[in-house]
């Protein structure tokens, strides 16, 4: 099956509220799908940056880092195994523009991944004025808007195989800087992008802890960053807030 026709069948599953899975079984996927949903939330950065200041949970673990070579779907399947899915957070590296990205039309990124294999894009439209904010844009650095939608059912494997039943996962949904835009169209804005990008990461971390997050898996996002400005992953580097967020989190993975 073609990713454009993964998207449509998707797009079918989610209408039609259930799928018949390899062994012929119907799986609804309404309830999980209502619940994820309702509760999907918006925050804006000024109350991302309220809750990076909140009191955090008194819960510490040693934390655990690992690097995984495979893609964010995968590791959603694989840790789900294991671990509470009510407690793993995906992060999205989301399009500023367009729920989905270009998964409808069939692109491949890590947000058309997931939005073609899950309930993910059902939620995104819950949150439209993210996508108003951005759109309306002139800058690339986008904002610390971000998007949390809970127990979202991934019911795909990646090459588009229906999973006997859903797993659940929650979702931060944010853009990173577009730091190749950026550097072309804003050059004297280069030096903010660091800085902008180390908030935007802290206040992403508070928002997956503040959510009862213990397993993140961060993908694509903290790859790129990592990438395009030549420096550590943010979520190594040292400051005060992150570190008290680290000894709440159990286990940390990135994609290569």
């Amino acid at each position: 099956m073609t990713n454009k026709g993964m998207a449509k069948d998707t797009l079918d599953i989610l209408a039609r509220k259930y799928y018949i899975n390899t062994e012929n079984e119907r799986i609804d996927i309404a309830k999980e799908l209502e619940i994820s949903k309702k509760e999907t939330t918006l925050f804006t950065p000024e109350q991302l940056s309220e809750l990076t200041l909140a009191p955090m949970l008194e819960i510490h673990f040693e934390t655990q880092f690992e690097t995984w070579r495979c893609s964010s779907l995968k590791a959603i399947l694989d840790l789900a195994a294991g671990e509470d899915q009510e407690k793993i957070m995906c992060l999205n590296f989301a399009s500023a523009k367009n729920p989905g990205g270009g998964f409808i039309n069939g692109a491949e990124a890590q947000e058309e991944s997931l939005a073609r294999t899950s309930g993910l894009y059902e939620s995104l439209l819950q949150a439209w004025d993210y996508y108003t904010v951005h759109r309306a844009m002139e800058s690339c650095f986008y904002t610390d808007t971000m998007i949390y939608s809970p127990r979202v059912p991934v019911f795909r494997k990646d090459k588009g195989e229906l999973l006997p039943k859903p797993v659940l996962c929650n979702f931060i949904t944010s853009p990173a800087v577009n730091a190749g835009v950026v550097k072309r169209q804003e050059p004297e804005r280069e030096k903010e992008i660091l800085g902008a990008m180390d908030i935007r990461t802290d206040k992403m971390l508070s928002l997956a802890l503040h959510h009862g997050n213990e397993t993140l898996i961060l993908g694509a996002w903290a790859v790129e960053y990592s990438k395009t400005i030549r420096k550590k992953l943010p979520v190594c580097s040292k400051s005060t807030s992150r570190e008290n967020i680290r000894t709440n989190l159990k286990e940390w993975f990135l994609q290569c």
